[in-house]
């Protein structure tokens, strides 16, 4: 992410110089000028000083500094990383987190996005063992060493020192190891609170995807309120939470609350396929009629606009199946000898999610 070259290039132009006249006055060879301003070569170190004497300023200048610590910079980093989350491609996401932990080694925010980009990219303990074997092809290739902290082994009386234990070391996933000990060289720092709120969040998951249920709990614990607080991720981890509920929560952690992700989502088999495709009384046509009952001006004190909600066949589901699921949460998976009584099941959910709402929201105007 060094802006050399550019800054070099740009620099000569201004001062109406060629590479020849640079090239005799630092006493090297007008290639080596031109490879440094095509970015192919980078000048010895001892030699930007002189370099920034010469263009007559500092070498962070020269380096480009102010643009690396630009926050429009650091946020393009986020910007990728969280856009390659969304869309699925892990590996994606832990490249531009890798490339950027390169330039930012110390910054908390990219280790525990990287972290979790590897605990998502993961397959849980029970990959075997010639599957967990890291080639240059993975993604993990060029993933930093991150056994250490600031070249040290980490501090073990640190935050959560607790942590290292060899368990998840042993469970033959290396992307799991690399992201529990990412999420604990965030937490024996003291960069920011927040980021190590998100990171605890995150080692809760990391670690039950590892098998570690007992050091989840304990994590989980120390956590604060809301979308990174014990009572949510407490009660998901009772739930023994499957892998695809835990890349659920994962990825909610990682991106955050956005509207996107607030949506109510029916998957169901090929049975269940008559009961939105009917003519007659079909559940779109009941769910449409129970969004104007509970948004109509008169009865909606209490209530909030039900999420999106998603609807889609899913052919790896017992065509007999439908599922229900807002967040992480099944508020719905049953199998079903009548399709009507699915129909049914979903408009009570719903019904209920509503007047959850309508309680939560009389509580607060009390």
């Amino acid at each position: 992410m060094l802006y050399i070259a550019e800054n070099l290039k740009n620099l000569r132009k201004e001062k109406s110089q060629t590479q020849e006249e640079v090239a005799e006055i630092l006493g090297v060879s007008a290639q080596s000028v031109s490879k440094w301003e095509r970015g192919d070569t980078m000048p010895d170190i001892t030699l930007l000083p002189s370099l920034a004497n010469l263009y007559q300023t500092s070498v962070d200048a020269l380096l480009g500094m102010d643009r690396i610590n630009d926050r429009q910079t650091k946020n393009a980093i986020f910007i990728a990383g969280h856009g390659h989350l969304r869309s699925g491609d892990t590996n994606a996401a832990i490249k531009v987190y890798t490339e950027a932990l390169k330039t930012y080694p110390n910054d908390e925010d990219i280790m525990s996005d990287l972290a979790m980009s590897l605990a998502l990219d993961s397959k849980g303990p029970d990959v075997s063992a010639s599957d967990a074997t890291l080639d240059a092809n993975s993604s993990d290739a060029g993933v930093p060493d991150t056994n250490v902290h600031n070249g040290s082994a980490p501090d073990a009386s640190a935050p959560d020192s607790s942590a290292r234990d060899t368990g998840v070391r042993d469970a033959g996933n290396d992307r799991l190891s690399q992201a529990v000990a990412l999420c604990e060289r965030v937490l024996s720092g003291y960069q920011g609170e927040k980021v190590h709120h998100t990171t605890r969040a995150a080692l809760c998951f990391i670690y039950m995807k590892a098998g570690e249920r007992d050091k989840a709990i304990v994590t989980a614990k120390k956590l604060p309120h809301t979308r990174e607080s014990r009572e949510v991720i407490l009660a998901q981890l009772e739930k023994e939470p499957s892998i695809d509920d835990i890349d659920t929560f994962l990825k909610f952690i990682a991106i955050g609350e956005i509207d996107e992700q607030d949506v109510i989502e029916i998957s169901f088999g090929e049975n269940i396929v008559p009961i939105f495709t009917q003519a007659e009384d079909n559940v779109l046509t009941r769910i449409k009629a129970l969004r104007d009952e509970i948004e109509a001006p008169a009865t909606n004190a209490g209530y909030r606009k039900l999420p999106p909600i998603r609807i889609k066949d899913n052919i790896d589901l017992a065509p007999d199946r439908l599922r229900l699921r807002h967040y992480a949460d099944y508020l719905l998976d049953k199998v079903y000898a009548n399709p009507a009584e699915a129909g049914d099941d979903i408009l009570e959910t719903l019904r209920k999610m509503a007047e959850v709402n309508t309680v939560e929201n009389a509580k607060t105007a009390e």
